[in-house]
């Protein structure tokens, strides 16, 4: 099964297209993920999602990998990229 459902997924703060995501990103290495309801393009709840990230990030003593203002406007270039009025979006830190 693909992980990603979209045309496109973002890597690093990269827009790729979807049939370059390797689903390796999401099953293999140690991973720390969040899964956002994105509805008219907004991220529900951001703030609650990203504070479980921070825990959990700061439970198993990880370094961030994104800020808070560079992983919504990722978010919202994705967006804006895919064009979809609803979906999940499931945001991985891989440690790998």
């Amino acid at each position: 099964m693909k992980e990603c459902a979209g045309n496109y997924f973002v890597k690093n703060g990269v827009i790729l297209p979807g049939e370059e995501f390797d689903n390796k990103m999401v099953y293999e290495g140690e991973l720390i993920y969040e899964v956002i309801r994105m509805v008219s393009g907004v991220p529900l709840f951001f703030n609650d999602h990203y504070k479980r990230l921070i825990g959990s990030i700061l439970n198993r003593k990880l370094t961030y990998l994104s800020t808070f203002n560079n992983l919504l406007r990722n978010i919202k270039t994705l967006s804006e990229t895919e064009k979809t009025k609803e979906a999940n979006l499931k945001i991985v830190f891989n440690y790998n």
